[in-house]
């Protein structure tokens, strides 16, 4: 268990509080509170606000709490796949990419009413989340994006994306999304592919 959560404890205990009137008081869900509560999730920039209220100390002080030195939050393990098993590091979970110039983006929203949340965005997040693994939003659509930071528990990243104002392609990021990926605590790495760089002639082995 994590400084953290021996501090949450600590204060439910001294106040008399459970669990659920706990994050109820400052907003939390009760599945991400008890996954904290249990080690098997960590909070993003946002919940730790919510944690800092919650124990009556600063954002700094919480922040410390998670990540030990430095002050960091702790990052999930990156994992290949929604379905890798837990201490497999080196991989990374994804999304469906983005469309390429003239096609349709196909990436999937929440589940219909009566089915489960599998292969749906909120499914793979949340699946991720639990094992701690980084979700990684490369190359997927703006809509996929938007449901990511929304729904993830951790902060997510972007291992190989671009800045659509430097040259525009559907699978860069506009300054918009990259400014809430930032104030999420989330991470941005710069793609030196040439295509989403410049305009270059069309390749007739990759159409």
């Amino acid at each position: 268990m994590s400084k953290l959560t021996d501090a949450v404890e600590a204060k439910l205990a001294a106040d008399g509080t459970s669990v659920t009137a706990a994050a109820k008081s400052v907003g939390l869900s009760l599945p991400s509170f008890r996954a904290v509560m249990k080690g098997k999730s960590t909070p993003n920039a946002r919940g730790l606000k919510k944690y800092a209220t919650l124990l009556g100390i600063s954002d700094e002080e919480a922040m410390a709490l998670v990540g030990g030195e430095g002050g960091k939050v702790k990052r999930g393990r990156k994992a290949g796949t929604a379905k890798a098993k837990k201490g497999k590091p080196g991989r990374k979970a994804g999304a469906k990419r983005g469309p390429k110039p003239g096609r349709k983006a196909g990436a999937k929203r929440g589940p219909k009413p009566g089915r489960k949340a599998g292969g749906t965005v909120a499914g793979v997040v949340a699946h991720c989340n639990d094992l701690g693994i980084v979700v990684d939003q490369s190359h997927a659509s703006d809509d996929v994006f938007d449901q990511m930071l929304e729904l993830s528990r951790a902060p997510i990243i972007c291992s190989h994306s671009g800045c659509r104002a430097v040259f525009d392609h559907p699978r860069n990021l506009d300054d918009g999304r990259i400014k809430r990926l930032a104030a999420a605590g989330s991470t941005i790495q710069i793609n030196s592919y040439n295509e989403y760089l410049v305009a270059v002639p069309p390749n007739p082995e990759r159409q």
